[in-house]
This record gives C-alpha cells, structure tokens and sequence, in this order.
C-alpha cells in the first residue's frame, strides 16, 4: 500500500494508460483510509521521526530535511515561522510536529510519501543518513565479523524469500526479533536501521562487482600473498552464497568432458548386507569399481531437467529399475551412511559427543591411516565431486573442522572445543595455571592432555610436569590434537579424489558453510519449498480433497518422518538448497519438482496403497477419504520403505 500510494500521486498521467489511471483511482480510497489507520496507531513514532527531522534546524530555519518534508506537505516555511513566533511557549520543534501532524490528519498520504523520500519506513525506522559525513562515520565502525554476521544473514533472508542476496532491497532488511534473541548474529543487536540497510548496500555493490570479473582472476595462487586469488580467499565470507554457486556451476559445465552417452556402471546387491553388521563389503566393491574408471568420464555437466545426464550409471542386482536418477540417488544416500560406519575406520563420531555435545556429528579417523584407507578417502573426494556435479545431497555428518581441512582453511579453538570439548576446558584450566600449588591440583587436565600426546592414559607413570615446563607441554599436547583434526594425508586424499572430479580451484572462494551446504543440502525438509515446487498430474489440483489431506498429514510429521517420506518419493533424504526455476526460469533441479499422481489401474481408493516412481520424484497417491487414513497410509509406506526385504 505504501509503495502504490507514492506511486498514485507522484506519478504524471500517461496518454494511453486510461486503465492504469482507473486501477490508481480504484485503490486510492483503501490507500488514505490504510495511512489514516498508520497515522493514529504509530502517531509515536511518527512523532520521533518529525523530531528527528527537524535537529539541526537553526532557530528561524528549518533543517535540509525539515525544509524539503514541509515542501512536499503543501505548507510554506513563512506558515512555520508564524507558527513559532505566535507559539513562544512552545519548542519550535513541538510547532513543526504539530502543524505537520495537522495537516496529515485531513491528508495523510503526501507525509508518508515525504517521510520516505528521506528515508524513514513505515515502522518509522530511519533508513538513511543525513550527510555523506554521517554514512561515512558510522560505516567506520562497522568490523568484519559485523559483515560476515550480515552476509550470513542475507544469504539466510534470502533462502527464505527465494531470491538471490543480490535481489534483497536495501530498505525492506532488517532483523526480526527472534533473529536477535538468538547468537547467529551477535555483533549486529545495536545496530540503527540506516547503517544496517546502508551495509547491505555496500555489501551488495561490491559482491556485484567481484561476480562480474571474477571470471578475470586465476584463483589457483592462493598462497601468493597479496594476489588477486589471495584477496578473495580471504574475502571469501563476504561472498554471497547464490552468486558462487551459480559461478561454481558455470566452472562445472566448463570444465564437463563427458557430454552424452551412459556413464560407467556400478553394480551393487541391495540385499548384500542384510543381517551384518558391517557395510564394509559394499563400500569397498564401490571404491574398487570406480577406482578401475577414468575419471574425466565422471566429468558430466550440471544435472538439470527431467532426464538428467549423471556421472554414474548405478545397476541394483535383482531390482527391475527403469532409469537412472532413482538408482544413482540410492547409490549416493546408502554410500554416505556405510562411510560412517563405526568398523570402516575412516569417519569416528567426535569425542565431544560423550559430554553430550555434537551428538552424531563425525572427524576423520586420527592416526596413520594404510594403504586401503587413502584409497577410500580418495573415494570419498570423489563421491563429493560427483555430488557437486549431480546436486544430489550427499548427507555426511561432518564437523566443521573437516570441511575447513578439505578448503585448506586455518583451524581454530573453537574447531578443537567442537571436537573435544573436555580436553578444550583441560586446556583452558591448564593455561590459567600460575603457580606450583595449583598446578598440583591439575593433575586431571595433565592426564587429558597426556593422552592427546599419545602418552601412557595412566596419572601414576606420567611423567611430572613442572610450572616451567608446563608451557612446553601445552604447545606440544596443541600441536598434537591440531594435527589429529587436520588429518593431513587422509585430506589430501579426500582432495586428491574431489580434484579429479571438481577444479579444486574452484572451491577456493567458498567458505566451509557454502561446501557442506552445497554438498550435503539442507538436514530439514522445508514444506513450503517442497509445496511450491510439486506438480499435479492428470486433473488433479491442489485444492483437490485427498491433497489437502496430503499435506496436511506431511505436516504433522516429525523431521525424521519427514527425511523417511523423502527417501520412499525420491531415494534421498535431503534436497539440494535451491532450485533456479524461481530466481532465473532454468530448468528445475533434479528431483524437483515432485509430482502427484493418480495411482494406476482402478479400485475402491480406501483399499489401495501409495506407491512412488522415485527416479520421476512422483507420487501416486489414492483419493482417501478421510485425513485418518491418509496420514496412516503415508506412515505405512514410510516405514515399509526402510524394510530391504518388503518389496
């Protein structure tokens, strides 16, 4: 209502726009009575933007601001000064509020319309400065870890309106009271609406820039310091998510050198497992047969549209599958989980989980590894590119440390507290340490960082550790714990195996959030984004009776209800992070869209089952006829799907 108002004043007539007049003409009542509405509820803030306006007015001269509001208002500066001058009781200030205020009451749209065009909206935030000399004062102030909270938080916003942070306005950012309640953003709590909204637009102008000539820049010397490789490496959480993924993409198709044809085949037996406890054997058959394969015929363009081109051809022995994409997703989800296997040896839940802290989350497998164990994390590399490739979510449940060793990025404290957050408080109690007497008194936080070391677990035959040694000892035990996270020989595997797939060059602008994101999609099931991205089939409509049953059982399941519904429709358990139709009318990505479906055949609808073709992503679903049975016949199929031996 705001933006059509100013746009139904200000805007001259046109000759040949008579319906466009009439349209302004119809919507000019709701508009004045909507802002004569704002006027009473906000008449507070609408009175402190007026004060704000009128500082810095010099007695008998109203300010720039003061002066142009008054303009667009319809009342003389000669009106303000007999105002004042009859007025001496009151604050000149208080005259100007209220001969405004006054004149608003019978016309409330041309202050508005003045109030924005110096920057106030409607919350009567002030969304501007008033001098180039006040912009520049308050931008001084802002540091890094402000920007990378506020890029973090477009590229949140951004997600959500599904847009690119490109596409954000300036004027509408701002953030949301739980937004600030939480601690993803605590350097931005006391920042005014002007400097946020003013960053945003820096922040804008310069990710612009850096996505038109990016292309210009060889970004593989990243250790040349003062390199333009270097530069934005370093720069890299300043970049917007939307943008290097598409730059990501167009390197993918670049850099493609299989165009066509079938892809190298990959024979798995689904049942293989069944009844063992460990998964080794199918994770080491799939390593050996993609190890025997050329990589560059893995090197396929970006995965888009209905029949997409994928860099294998997955065959499941004793399953009649037609097509591709059901297989290769299957392939994808079941490889992520037999990585995680306790017995495999490569990946080991961190040691922070038995303090309760980053439950089923994982680190590289500390320690020498042998010969078959570089050529799985090789095979690891590779599955990632192939991720990257196909935008199938492969879903590994990493610690930050391990996606910041993958990009080469420094390790911090905060990664080491992650990982183990009882020898971090060791650290931290044996650092605070200053005298003799305390340090006797720590004998606990010696024996946690003596294990770090790799010396005897048992306190009795440790070796003393004296206040003057204890420096030495700390930066041995941090050295060796630093080292056990970077796992170096098993990373440069990993990127050994993900260069052959992906230009590892590429990766060098992304942060660790922007590669796990990418990699691994989202770890929740966003409804509203499945919802507008699913299409109806043969007749049916989403206002149909047993669709609105469909979705209304969907939402009430739980998040893991959720991932299980998503791998019976799809064989995947996450979906990729975005989809291109929306921002940039691309095709969509694979799987999206879902599609509903009437089931095949005939019979009485409350006596059939749901069933899905999952390389399609479509689901054909009977016309139930009560929301009960619905929600029991999705749990039904759900959880079968789980079952190897249901059929």
């Amino acid at each position: 209502a705001f933006t059509l108002a100013g746009t139904a004043s200000e805007s001259p007539a046109r000759s040949g726009a008579a319906s466009a007049s009439s349209e302004e003409d119809a919507l000019s009542g709701p508009i004045d009575s909507y802002l004569g509405h704002l006027l009473t509820i906000r008449q507070n803030k609408i009175k402190g933007a007026l004060k704000a306006v009128f500082e810095g007015s010099a007695p008998g001269q109203p300010s720039l601001w003061a002066a142009l509001l008054l303009q667009k208002v319809g009342i003389p500066e000669a009106e303000l000064a007999a105002g004042v001058a009859a007025q001496t009781e009151l604050e000149p200030g208080q005259v100007f509020e209220d001969l405004v205020l006054t004149r608003a009451a019978g016309a409330p749209r041309p202050l508005f319309q003045a109030l924005s065009s110096i920057g106030f909206d409607l919350e009567m935030q002030q969304s501007r400065f008033k001098s180039s000399e006040d912009s520049a004062a308050d931008m001084a102030t802002w540091t890094l870890a402000m920007d990378v909270q506020l890029v973090r938080h477009m590229n949140y916003t951004a997600r959500q309106q599904q847009m690119t942070s490109l596409q954000l306005v300036p004027a509408e950012h701002e953030l949301s009271e739980s937004d600030l309640a939480g601690s993803s953003y605590p350097g931005l709590a006391h920042v005014t609406a002007a400097s946020l909204r003013l960053r945003v637009a820096l922040l804008q102008a310069f990710n612009a820039q850096v996505h038109k000539y990016i292309m210009c820049f060889d970004l593989s010397n990243t250790g040349v310091q003062s390199s333009m490789a270097a530069l934005l490496a370093s720069a890299r959480e300043l970049l917007f998510y939307n943008w290097k993924m598409d730059w990501l993409n167009a390197v993918i198709n670049a850099s493609a050198t299989r165009l066509e044809g079938t892809g190298p085949e990959v024979t798995l037996d689904p049942l293989e497992t069944v009844g063992q406890k460990s998964a080794v054997s199918q994770l080491v058959k799939a390593a050996s047969q993609l190890d025997a394969v050329d990589s560059s015929l893995l090197r396929v363009r970006l995965a888009s549209g209905g029949d997409p081109l994928f860099p294998l051809t997955i065959r499941l022995t004793g399953e009649a599958v037609q097509g591709n994409s059901g297989s290769f997703r299957e392939f994808l989800l079941r490889m992520s989980r037999d990585l995680l296997v306790p017995s495999q040896a490569l990946f080991v839940e961190c040691p922070s989980a038995a303090q309760g802290r980053n439950r089923g989350r994982h680190i590289i497998c500390p320690g020498e590894p042998d010969a078959l164990s570089l050529k799985l994390f090789e095979f690891v590399g590779k599955l990632m590119g192939m991720s990257l490739r196909s935008d199938v979510p492969l879903p590994l449940d990493l610690l930050p440390s391990v996606w910041k060793a993958i990009l080469e990025q420094p390790l911090d404290a905060a990664d080491v507290a992650a990982a183990d957050s009882l020898w971090a408080q060791s650290l931290d109690a044996l650092t605070a340490i200053d005298t003799e007497e305390s340090l006797e008194y720590a004998e606990t936080h010696l024996h946690v960082l003596a294990r770090g070391l790799g010396r005897t677990t048992h306190p009795d035959d440790m070796a003393p550790v004296t206040l003057a040694g204890l420096p030495a000892f700390i930066e041995q035990a941090k050295a060796r714990r630093w080292a056990d996270l970077e796992c170096a020989r098993q990373v440069q595997a990993i990127r050994h195996g993900l260069g052959s797939i992906v230009p590892l060059d590429a990766l060098n602008v992304l942060t660790w959030q922007d590669l796990e994101l990418r990699v691994c999609g989202l770890p929740d099931i966003d409804l509203a984004f499945l919802r507008q991205h699913t299409m109806y089939q043969v007749g049916l409509s989403e206002s149909d009776t047993h669709i609105r049953f469909f979705w209304a059982a969907l939402e009430q399941f739980s998040k893991e209800e959720l991932r299980m519904f998503l791998k019976f429709a799809c064989n995947q358990e996450r979906l990729p992070s975005a989809c291109p139709c929306q921002l940039s009318g691309k095709a969509h990505t694979p799987p999206y869209p879902m599609k509903i479906a009437p089931p095949d055949g005939s019979g009485p609808a409350d006596k059939r089952y749901i069933r899905t073709e999952t390389c399609l992503f479509m689901i054909k679903l009977p016309q139930y006829s009560s929301q009960a049975l619905m929600t029991e016949r999705l749990r039904y199929a759900i959880h079968c799907r789980e079952d190897p031996l249901s059929g």
